[in-house]
């Protein structure tokens, strides 16, 4: 397997402090930016920033983030962001996500995604636009096929969707992606953050069976 060429996470990272930093100073701004109708600006709460780091080390990685202050609550396989890499690309991709707060008040969390294996340098580095999102979560029970639909209607594109089988029942999630034709904060990419194991087939109403898409990119 390809091993990617290290480099400096910082200028990643700094790009996603960025981001959280509006999503936590200005989080009405950021939303009514990101969505026009008011069920959904009523209903959304923003989950987390996540981003993909450019090739580096473990080591390499907690270094610069420990270096902005930030906490690193855990690291784990992320199975949703290696199956992407993984149909995008044509081989076996492993990553690891780094799963971070910030030590503002009520501040989003922050993703950071490293590859461990199967990318070149050259190939993790086309995929960090791609990878970059903001997520928005339900702060209320919610049918998720209305708020599927709703989302569409108000102009975004579904691209697709993954459920984490690898985590515990209390702890499994499932993830949508939408592209934003005009980007927010330089990203394309919103996620709808669902806590659980849901059905994408029966909340999209399509004949997708597995758990992740391989069509999740948001052309720039």
């Amino acid at each position: 397997m390809a091993r990617p060429k290290k480099t400096n996470p910082n200028r990643a990272i700094d790009a996603g402090i960025a981001i959280l930093d509006n999503l936590t100073y200005r989080p009405a701004q950021i939303l009514e930016q990101v969505f026009e109708d008011d069920f959904l600006r009523r209903i959304l709460s923003s989950h987390h920033v996540g981003l993909l780091a450019p090739p580096c080390s473990d080591k390499e990685l907690l270094k610069a983030i420990e270096e902005r202050g930030i906490d690193v609550l855990s690291v784990f396989p992320s199975a949703v962001v290696a199956s992407q890499l993984t149909g995008r690309f044509g081989k076996q991709v492993s990553a690891d996500i780094y799963l971070c707060r910030s030590m503002a008040k009520n501040a989003p969390r922050l993703e950071i995604f490293r590859v461990v294996d199967g990318l070149d340098a050259a190939d993790v580095r086309t995929a960090m636009h791609d990878i970059l999102h903001i997520a928005y979560t339900p702060h209320e029970p919610v049918n998720t096929r209305e708020i599927f639909k709703k989302i569409v209607a108000d102009g975004l594109e579904y691209v697709g969707g993954g459920v984490n089988q690898s985590m515990s029942e209390e702890d499994a999630v499932t993830v949508l992606y939408f592209c934003k034709r005009q980007p927010i904060a330089e990203v394309s990419k919103i996620e709808l953050f669902l806590s659980g194991r849901h059905s994408l087939a029966s909340i999209t109403e399509t004949t997708q069976s597995t758990s992740v898409s391989l069509n999740t990119s948001c052309q720039k």
